[in-house]
């Protein structure tokens, strides 16, 4: 920072500080003025996908029937994915297409069953 450039900050410093106003500044060289404590954003930080993006919801929808009828069972085999996690994919996907408490869901060791139970009522948000 040039000696003018200093000057003239410093002398802003001054006026902010006389205004009682509490502040930090963080000049281009690195120098710190001011009493305001700096707090580092928060990130979330997703922990690594153990599959492919978006290869679970392709297993599901590739043996999932949205059109199905009250009552008709659909079976889901896992395939290599996680049965849990292709299960709680299914359940996303199917609140979404027929509602809440519009089916049920039950593992069966090597897949999973879904049954349609309901349909979607017309006022109904997902």
């Amino acid at each position: 920072m040039e000696d003018i450039q200093k000057r003239e900050l410093i002398r802003s410093i001054k006026l902010i500080q006389s205004l009682g106003c509490s502040f930090r500044i963080l000049s281009p060289d690195g120098e710190s003025f001011g009493d305001l404590q700096i707090v580092e954003p928060k990130t979330r930080r997703r922990s690594p996908s153990k599959y492919p993006h978006g290869s679970l919801t392709k297993q599901v929808k590739d043996h999932l029937d949205l059109n199905a009828e009250i009552g008709v069972v659909q079976k889901i085999p896992p395939g290599d994915f996680d049965l849990e996690m292709l299960r709680s994919v299914a359940c996303s996907i199917l609140t979404a297409a027929w509602g809440r408490d519009s089916y049920v869901t039950m593992a069966r060791g090597d897949y999973f069953e879904v049954m349609r139970t309901a349909e979607k009522t017309a006022g109904e948000t997902v």
